[in-house]
């Protein structure tokens, strides 16, 4: 069964072995529905400020404000704007582009 913790650790560029996905339950592997990618993903951020890894201690302070991205680069008004952005030009899964792939998951 998909977990948050394991849609997070997808998200993040973790992949999982078939024996794993076996192992864990997630073969065969049933469909994903964006709404709940984009709440999982938007969840993360909501308890971190940053996806899919928080900086480094060299990296600069946050500005005050929304959620941001890991380089800092750009300020979201909310977690799921910072996950639709994310979801849509990270991980090329947008709602005009569905069904979509995603490590072999199909998002529908």
């Amino acid at each position: 069964m998909m977990t948050e913790q394991i849609a997070i650790q997808l998200a993040r560029g973790r992949h999982f072995s078939m024996p794993e996905r076996i192992e864990m339950g997630l073969w065969p592997r049933p469909p994903i529905a964006y709404e709940w990618r984009l709440e999982t993903i938007a969840s993360a951020i909501e308890r971190t400020r940053f996806f899919p890894t928080k900086p480094s201690e060299n990296d600069p302070p946050p500005e005050t404000g929304g959620p941001r991205d890991v380089q800092g680069e750009r300020t979201f008004s909310s977690a799921r704007e910072a996950a639709e952005w994310y979801l849509e030009w990270q991980l090329r899964i947008a709602p005009e582009r569905l069904p979509a792939r995603f490590d072999g998951w199909t998002v529908v």
